[in-house]
């Protein structure tokens, strides 16, 4: 925990989000908590046929990256990534992405290397 010096102090109890939103970003975990929930709600921001043959990968610079394994799904991604941008910024309320990139690769994901595809 880092010790808060000449910050004011409000006197009061301090609401569990507050706590656990300083925790998650002083462990520096908050990308990947990020990252996790766009993954789990994937399959409902596009249908489940891209769904299963894509992945999002990471976030730079307000940037979507996902990993297809086919270009035809790259291509359905690009062209509907208006709507792709509008349903994560409703799942998502404090996440705001300005683009979905796609990367085609058919290797396993791993953690070592973040630009492949999973589900092939």
């Amino acid at each position: 925990m880092r010790f808060r010096y000449k910050e004011k102090r409000y006197h009061r109890t301090v609401s569990y989000n507050d706590i656990v939103n300083d925790v998650i970003s002083e462990i520096g975990l908050s990308d990947d908590l990020i990252m996790e929930q766009i993954r789990s709600l994937w399959p409902n921001v596009v249908d489940d046929i891209i769904a299963t043959h894509s992945y999002p990968y990471k976030i730079v610079n307000k940037v979507l990256y996902v990993m297809v394994d086919h270009p035809i799904y790259a291509n359905e991604l690009s062209l509907s990534q208006a709507v792709i941008i509008k349903k994560i910024s409703e799942f998502v309320n404090f996440l705001s992405v300005n683009a979905v990139k796609c990367t085609t690769g058919r290797e396993k994901y791993s953690k070592k290397r973040r630009n492949v595809c999973p589900h092939r």
